[in-house]
C-alpha cells in the first residue's frame, strides 16, 4: 500500500476512535446520572466541560499541527484521550469524572487539526473532497461504535463490572492500539524521516515557540477576516445547538420507555443517515 494511502486509512481510524471516545458519555448518561448521583443539568456539565477545555486547547492543538509531526501529534492525542477514558471508567465521583472529561477533551482537541491536515497533505485538488467526505463518514461510523455498544452493554455486567465502565475500558485499550499504529506507520510529508526534532524546509530555523505563536495569531487574524469564514463560523455557532442537545436523546428514549436494543437500533440508523449525507 502506498504511504500516502496507508497514511489516509490510519488517520480515518483514529477520527473513528476519537468520535466514538467522543459519544461515549451520552449513551451512558442515565447509568451514569444513577452511580454519581447526579440529575441531567450535572450530566451535562460534564460535556460542557470538556467542550470548555477543549476548545481551549484547540490554540495550542494548531500549534503543535503546524510545528511537530503529525503523526506524533495525533497518537499523543490518542494515548491522552485513552488514559482519561480509563479514569472515567473507574471514577467513582462526579468530580473524579469532571476532571477526566477534561483531560479527555485536550487528548481530542490536539487530534482534529493534525487528522485533518494530513487528508489535505495526503490528497490533492481533484480527491480532497471526496477524501473529507470519507472522513466524515468514518468518523460518523465512531459515532455508531460509541452510541451502539455504550448502549448496549449498559444492561450487562462483566465480572461484578457495570457494563458502561467495560465499554469505556474496551474503548481506552483499542485507543491506545489506534495510536500505536499511527505513531508507527503514518507518513507525515513534512517530516520524511520521521524526525520530529527537525523542522521542515520551509519552517525557520531555531523560533522560539512565542515567536511561532505570535505568527500563528497573525495567520489566525487574517483568516478570521475573511467574510466567508465569518459567516461559516456564525452558522456553526447556531447550527450546533440542536445537535448538542440531541446528545441527550438516548437518555430521554430510556426514561420515556424504550429498550437499550431499542434505542441503540435507533441512535444507529440516525448516525447512518449522516454518514450518507457526509458522503454525497
Amino acid at each position: 500500500m502506498k504511504s500516502e494511502s496507508l497514511t489516509l486509512v490510519l488517520v480515518n481510524l483514529a477520527g473513528i476512535m476519537e468520535r466514538a471516545d467522543e459519544s461515549l458519555l451520552p449513551g451512558v448518561y442515565e447509568e451514569v446520572g444513577v452511580d454519581l448521583h447526579t440529575d441531567p443539568t450535572g450530566l451535562g456539565s460534564l460535556t460542557l466541560f470538556r467542550s470548555i477545555v477543549q476548545s481551549l486547547c484547540h490554540p495550542l492543538a494548531a500549534y503543535l499541527a503546524m510545528c511537530h509531526n503529525r503523526a506524533y501529534v495525533i497518537a499523543l492525542g490518542a494515548f491522552l484521550w485513552a488514559a482519561a477514558t480509563f479514569l472515567v471508567a473507574i471514577s467513582t465521583t462526579f468530580f473524579q469524572v469532571a476532571v477526566s472529561r477534561g483531560l479527555n477533551g485536550i487528548g481530542l482537541a490536539i487530534v482534529i487539526p493534525a487528522i485533518q491536515s494530513l487528508v489535505v497533505d495526503s490528497t490533492d485538488e481533484s480527491n480532497r473532497g471526496m477524501a473529507f467526505g470519507w472522513l466524515q463518514l468514518t468518523t460518523n461510523l465512531g459515532a455508531i461504535i460509541g452510541g451502539f455498544f455504550s448502549v448496549l452493554l449498559t444492561s450487562t455486567s462483566f465480572m461484578g463490572i457495570p457494563g458502561w465502565r467495560v465499554t469505556f475500558h474496551l474503548i481506552s485499550i483499542v485507543s491506545v492500539m489506534v495510536g500505536i499504529l499511527v505513531r508507527l506507520f503514518t507518513n507525515d510529508l513534512r517530516f520524511p524521516n520521521g524526525d520530529d526534532c527537525s523542522r521542515a524546509k520551509y519552517q525557520t530555523q531555531h523560533k522560539s515557540f512565542w515567536l511561532e505563536m505570535k505568527d500563528l495569531i497573525k495567520e489566525a487574524k487574517m483568516v478570521i477576516k475573511i467574510p466567508s469564514f465569518q459567516i461559516i463560523v456564525a452558522q456553526g455557532v447556531f447550527g450546533t445547538f440542536p445537535w448538542s442537545g440531541l446528545s441527550f436523546a438516548p437518555m430521554w428514549l430510556e426514561l420515556i420507555g424504550f429498550s437499550h436494543k431499542l434505542t441503540a437500533s435507533l441512535n444507529t440508523l440516525f448516525v447512518i443517515a449522516g454518514c450518507f449525507g457526509s458522503l454525497f
